[in-house]
């Protein structure tokens, strides 16, 4: 765990990124950590708005496009 983090991370936290990283194939580790610490960050952070949201239908919406943003980027290839 990196001293200047703001938000310690867990055992679990951590097994979950690595998943990511390694899942995210080539490129730098640094580069797909960056990247799965995004996706990682995007996704939380949409259920957490998500579930705030009153009106369900836009919360279905908003997360329809959370999602089709992150498989767009899963897509994108990992820069060097």
């Amino acid at each position: 765990m990196r001293r200047d983090s703001r938000i310690a991370a867990t055992p679990r936290t951590c097994r979950s990124r690595k998943i990511f990283v390694d899942g995210l194939g080539a490129g730098s580790e640094t580069k797909r950590r960056a990247k799965a610490q995004q996706i990682l960050s995007t996704m939380l952070g949409a259920l957490t708005f998500a579930r705030a949201m009153s009106d369900a239908d836009a919360s279905d919406a908003f997360l329809s496009q959370v999602r089709s943003q992150v498989l767009r980027e899963l897509k994108e290839p990992t820069k060097q």
